[in-house]
């Protein structure tokens, strides 16, 4: 089954109860399960199609957790958000994120 009408979709990836997906206008998209704040839409309720997570057109690769999720822009910045309990952000804190949150000052990750 297709989800919606967009033809720009460019990766794709599933975690336990959501997905993130990237189009080829460097857009960020969003669905599914979200009581950890891992859609990334600064909200904590779920999504039953696509939703685009803010409005920055510079995402080049993304991640999905268990109930978490990462992202890496085109300048090589890393960016986290979801569930937080274990750290498993990379911010330092257990706070967990309902938006992006760059993590570190790092601007030369290769991959998510």
């Amino acid at each position: 089954m297709q989800i919606g009408s967009a033809t720009n979709w460019s990766s794709v990836d599933g975690g336990d109860e959501h997905t993130l997906a990237l189009r080829s206008d460097g857009t960020l998209w969003s669905w599914g399960y979200n009581g950890q704040g891992q859609l990334g839409n600064g909200t904590t309720s779920g999504r039953l199609s696509p939703g685009q997570v803010g409005v920055a057109t510079d995402w080049a690769a993304i991640a999905s957790g268990g109930i978490h999720s990462m992202g890496r822009k085109l300048d090589g910045t890393l960016w986290a958000w979801g569930y937080n309990g274990s750290g498993s952000l990379g911010d330092g804190t257990t706070v967990n994120r309902t938006s992006p949150l760059q993590v570190g000052g790092d601007n030369d990750w290769a991959g998510v």
